[in-house]
């Protein structure tokens, strides 16, 4: 099973040196293996060698701690119990003291994946769900929980900087934190902006008004597993609050600016809840620019239900690269029926209903919509950016998509045909890149299709990219196709032409080299001949001098010729055959007068007759 049950997550701390320590006075103080009291915290510390024990002995009594065990495995290291809330403070004395080699918060080991201890985190059904309807977490954080050295622009209507649950996280720029009151310090053009900064207002407060960047500023990073509120889908990198939109919305001028100010201040990523139908060549030009100095714009699909690649919403739908355009999933992943869609502008999904996050006012409540869904990705982006610091732009991106959990609710209205995979996406971090497909060949070639096989020699490639070439055109990508594929077949291609093909695998730290090159020649097509429709409407009228004058309409399809049937009997077992062409008229001479004559015709065109027509007759006269 993917996830064990939630009843065996339990702590298990370190069984290593369980002897008691009995050297000295005070060894009746130690008590059995075990977790804190009630209402207790414990702390990690390690004294030096050099420690004298009625110090220590003394230091445990004037800070109010019960020294519950010493360990052998590591002389000196010795675990402390305080009482409720004052872990913090006695941690800071202990790494104060001369005696002390290191001190640290007894942290709980996991068995199987990192659960923080936030208490509404049980609300986060899109990080963490009994139905398995998350994006994988506590699996992701096993691997990383985020870096401070990372920084995600929230672009939005501000945050709320000082909410208990984001102020770890919040962007400080030292410079001006540590400068002077009204004074550019590091001449950036901003005044103040030690938190980032509001453009809608123009000054260095980026406080949100409405709480809607509040709620994303949470999803994205929100401090995991300090026991208070929610947890971020990363908990470590540092969240950059830029406003520009205010009661009534904003202008895309100040959007330019806050993108411009990211890149500057080095976001390497910028949440982007926000947009309109409205194509505006500066903003794409401004994303542009910005993904070409390493910037990944990660911004929500939109909530009108619409298909985007028809109805497009901006900028989600600009045909950058440096985008990432995110459609919303419900709890039954499902995509939301508000969301956006499209096969091509937008690229995966992520829990975007019921989201339970950071609002002003410090505090917690769970809104729905894109907006919910986009910030889960950018978290993502940083939790990979975090384990790969170098990555690029492209590498980050890249690696989202490879990575999607499939959803057959997204195949055909996303690029990916997925929801975004936290643990799949910094899983097996400095991996390699697949071993090359080989003995690829067309099996089945005919006027109309090619079916090709080949074999898959690698063990860890997320797919396959397939491309064709022709007339001499570069190669192309015709299909993405899954692990472990080993046939396609290729319905695209027309009669009597020479294609080349070649394969290669790909996972998310690269692709392989391409496979031996394929030919088919497919075989030409002569069309098949239609039939003509029958003659009809054929009439006779006898004319004067033993003659009679037939008439008729052609039916339908490509006729070459005609062949008349004269009869004296109705049964036109004794005929007299007429080769005509393709007319509608023709007069039968030197016939018998006061004989009856019967009359039919049918169509030729090449190999194939048409029915006979209808038959007339008339007696000839003198």
């Amino acid at each position: 099973m993917k996830r064990m049950d939630m009843a065996i997550r339990v702590a298990v701390r370190g069984a290593l040196g369980l002897a008691l320590w009995l050297a000295g006075p005070g060894a009746e103080a130690w008590a059995a293996a075990g977790g804190p009291a009630r209402g207790r915290e414990a702390l990690l510390v390690k004294f030096r060698g050099s420690a004298l024990v009625e110090d220590v002995q003394r230091a445990s009594a004037d800070m109010g701690a019960h020294r519950a065990r010493a360990y052998t495995l590591v002389p000196g290291l010795e675990r402390w119990e305080v009482g409720a809330g004052q872990a913090n403070g006695v941690l800071r004395q202990l790494l104060a003291r001369a005696d002390v080699e290191y001190a640290e918060p007894d942290f709980l080991v996991q068995t199987a994946a990192v659960i923080p201890n936030d208490p509404a985190f049980v609300n986060q059904w899109g990080l963490f769900s009994s139905t398995d309807a998350d994006i994988n977490g506590p699996e992701a954080w096993d691997v990383s929980v985020g870096d401070p050295a990372v920084v995600v622009a929230i672009i939005d209507t501000g945050v709320q900087w000082n909410h208990p649950d984001l102020a770890a996280n919040i962007f400080v720029n030292a410079i001006e934190l540590n400068g002077s009151p009204g004074i550019d310090d590091d001449g950036n053009g901003y005044v103040d902006d030690i938190h980032g900064w509001d453009f809608y207002a123009g000054d260095s407060d980026p406080m949100d008004e409405s709480g809607h960047g509040t709620h994303v500023a949470g999803i994205v990073g929100a401090a995991g597993n300090n026991g208070m509120g929610v947890a971020g889908t990363q908990w470590r990198a540092r969240i950059l609050p830029l406003r520009f939109i205010g009661p009534n919305g904003g202008y895309v001028s100040d959007a330019i600016e806050a993108v411009e100010y990211a890149v500057a201040m080095g976001a390497r990523i910028s949440n982007n809840s926000w947009g309109s139908s409205s194509y505006s060549s500066a903003l794409e030009s401004a994303i542009s620019k910005a993904g070409g100095k390493g910037h990944l714009f990660v911004a929500a699909a939109g909530n009108s239900g619409l298909d985007a690649d028809k109805s497009p919403f901006y900028p989600a739908c600009y045909p950058l690269d440096s985008i990432v355009s995110v459609a919303a999933v419900g709890q039954t992943l499902l995509r939301a029926s508000f969301s956006n869609y499209g096969a091509q502008s937008v690229d995966l999904g992520a829990p975007g209903v019921s989201i339970y996050s950071t609002l002003r006012g410090s505090t917690y409540g769970s809104m729905s919509g894109t907006s919910m869904a986009s910030p889960h990705v950018a978290g993502v982006a940083a939790l990979v950016l975090a384990t790969m610091p170098d990555a690029s732009v492209a590498t980050i991106r890249d690696r989202l998509f490879a990575t999607v959990r499939p959803l057959a609710s997204l195949q055909g209205v996303t690029v990916t045909g997925g929801m975004v995979d936290a643990a799949a996406a910094v899983a097996g971090i400095g991996g390699t890149a697949p071993a090359t497909p080989g003995n690829l060949a067309a099996v089945t070639v005919t006027s109309a299709s090619v079916s090709l096989a080949w074999t898959d020699n690698a063990q860890n490639e997320s797919g396959f990219h397939l491309e064709r070439s022709g007339d001499g055109a570069p190669f192309s990508t015709i299909a993405t196709l899954g692990a472990n594929t080993t046939g396609w077949t290729d319905s695209g291609v027309a009669a009597g032409q020479t294609y080349y093909y070649r394969v290669c695998a790909f996972n998310s730290f690269g692709e392989s080299d391409y496979s031996n090159v394929a030919t088919a020649v497919t075989p030409r097509t002569e069309p098949v001949p239609v039939a003509p429709g029958a003659p009809g409407n054929l009439a006779a009228k006898a004319l004067a001098g033993k003659k009679i004058a037939l008439t008729w309409t052609l039916g339908s399809g490509e006729t070459t010729h005609l062949v008349l049937s004269r009869a004296t009997k109705s049964d036109f077992k004794q005929s007299v055959l007429i080769t005509l062409a393709p007319a509608t008229s023709y007069t039968d001479s030197g016939l018998v007068a006061g004989k009856v004559y019967y009359y039919r015709l049918q169509a030729f065109n090449g190999t194939s007759a048409s029915p006979y027509s209808n038959s007339a007759s008339a007696k000839a006269i003198r």
